[in-house]
């Protein structure tokens, strides 16, 4: 079977056409047209494993890529565009970097994060609580205490 050669491509066969690399700025990451049907990357000049991603819908977000102790690499969505500037999120890919370089895993430790966030408690389960442990235990008349958190408290 004989593969199709690009000739923009350089002769890889189906890749997408390298761009120049430039250092990040608004101006640039603004200009980075969206393709219809696959993400575009840019990459930094400047910081290694630094880029932006551009979705088919025209979402900018940046990113940070590295390779973790085991070797795999590992690719950290750092923010969206607009919400951060360049710099901004220049300066959160240097810490994620350094974070790998020390030989933590950066992406490891925001999963345990977000894994953490869902543990907390929403307000029923804080009513509940102090119900039991508080009103219960310390005050006599029981009654009002529950009929009052059942009106005042968002349960």
């Amino acid at each position: 079977m004989r593969r199709r050669f690009c000739e923009s491509n350089n002769g890889h066969p189906r890749r997408a056409p390298e761009l120049s690399p430039a250092r990040l700025t608004k101006r640039l990451v603004e200009a980075v047209a969206p393709h219809p049907t696959r993400d575009v990357q840019r990459r930094d000049s400047e910081l290694k494993g630094f880029g932006v991603r551009v979705q088919p819908s025209g979402v900018r977000s940046y990113f940070v890529q590295y390779r973790d102790i085991g070797g795999r690499t590992r690719r950290i969505a750092i923010g969206r565009h607009g919400v951060l500037t360049v710099e901004q999120a220049r300066k959160q890919a240097v810490q994620r970097l350094a974070e790998a370089a020390r030989g933590e895993n950066p992406s490891v430790a925001r999963k345990a994060a977000r894994a953490k966030a869902k543990q907390t408690q929403t307000v029923t389960q804080l009513v509940d609580r102090f119900l039991r442990e508080y009103v219960d235990a310390k005050r006599k008349p029981r009654a009002d205490c529950p009929r009052s958190m059942d009106t005042h408290a968002a349960r």
